[in-house]
């Protein structure tokens, strides 16, 4: 936060001479408390790509092009969610078109043929919501 709000004083109020002077001024002092450490570069964790990890093993083991393994990893992500979803929603006993017609809304499958982690993320998620309402009636 410090180095973002040093650079925009820099850009905003100061001209800069050289780049030197933005780093000699980014340079972590002994007293500074404003030190944000980031131990991960994920946000998610490493589970949550499993179902794209394993359609890109199975393009490595078709030995298929590599944006056709990134293909093949989306089309895993969107079976894996809509399994996941299917099964959320044969279990549930009740409000099944509710969940339904949550999963099928257009931000979710956009999200769910991604390639990130939110295939796992929105089934986690939908499961807990509707399995806490179904502990809770």
């Amino acid at each position: 936060m410090a180095v973002i709000y040093l650079v925009k004083y820099y850009i905003f109020t100061k001209h800069i001479e050289s780049y030197s002077d933005i780093f000699d001024n980014i340079k972590i002092k002994p007293g500074d408390k404003n030190i944000h450490i980031v131990n991960s570069a994920w946000p998610y964790s490493p589970i949550s790509y499993f179902p794209q990890c394993i359609g890109m093993l199975f393009g490595r083991l078709l030995k298929i092009q590599s944006y056709l393994e990134i293909h093949f990893a989306k089309i895993t992500a969107l079976v894996f969610a809509c399994f996941s979803i299917y099964l959320s929603i044969k279990y549930i006993p009740f409000k099944k078109m509710t969940l339904y017609f949550i999963s099928f809304l257009t931000m979710v499958i956009q999200q769910t043929v991604s390639f990130s982690a939110d295939s796992v993320l929105i089934w986690a998620s939908l499961s807990y919501i509707f399995n806490s309402i179904f502990k809770i009636f």
